[in-house]
């Protein structure tokens, strides 16, 4: 069984890094406030900042992500994982880790913020080390259907023995389920994994 989904990238929008400079002068005038003095300097740059910000929002058409889905795939099986242009076997791949946030339109605690809120799939992560070269990738979700096939995957890594983890924000979950350690090590059991 291989699981397949796209990668995501950093987008490079030089229109939405307008915004970005608003952004920054938002804050540093935030602390200019706080200083004796520069008042008239405080209110300058929020004026600015606030014009930076709308403006590089319209130049950049609302489009103010980092990252988008590209026509490059994430194959992973149970005997290698292939990305682009590269294929690392997995003999010779150590330390698999899965970070799984969830699908897009997925309701749920988003990785970039502790509210809840609606997932757009792109915060996925496969990390391992290859021949010493640390690896790090992120995957788009599209839906339920690719969090079952990855699932699939998860099911056959276990039964074949192959050393990975799968976590959910940095915390360790068991078939997408958050677990203890000692959990983990129960349902592995359970399983017969």
């Amino acid at each position: 069984m291989a699981f397949q989904a796209k990668l995501v990238v950093s987008k490079k929008n030089p229109k939405a890094r307008i915004a970005g400079a608003g952004a920054v002068l938002l804050v540093i005038s935030v602390f200019l406030t706080m200083a004796p003095g520069y008042n008239v300097y405080a209110l300058w740059g929020f004026g600015v900042s606030v014009v930076l910000i709308l403006a590089g929002a319209v130049l950049a058409k609302g489009d103010l992500a980092d990252i988008e889905v590209s026509d490059s795939d994430l194959v992973v099986s149970a005997s290698e994982i292939r990305t682009g242009d590269g294929v690392y076997p997995l003999s010779q791949v150590e330390d698999l880790v899965f970070d799984v946030e969830g699908y897009d339109g997925m309701i749920g605690k988003r990785f970039t913020s502790p509210e809840e809120g609606q997932i757009n799939g792109m915060n996925n992560t496969l990390r391992f080390t290859f021949i010493g070269e640390k690896q790090d990738f992120q995957f788009y979700l599209s839906g339920p259907a690719a969090v079952q096939g990855l699932g699939l995957l998860f099911k056959e890594l276990y039964e074949k023995r192959v050393p990975f983890e799968e976590r959910r924000r940095g915390y360790r979950t068991f078939m997408f389920e958050a677990v203890t350690d000692e959990q983990y090590a129960d349902r592995k059991l359970m399983n017969g994994y």
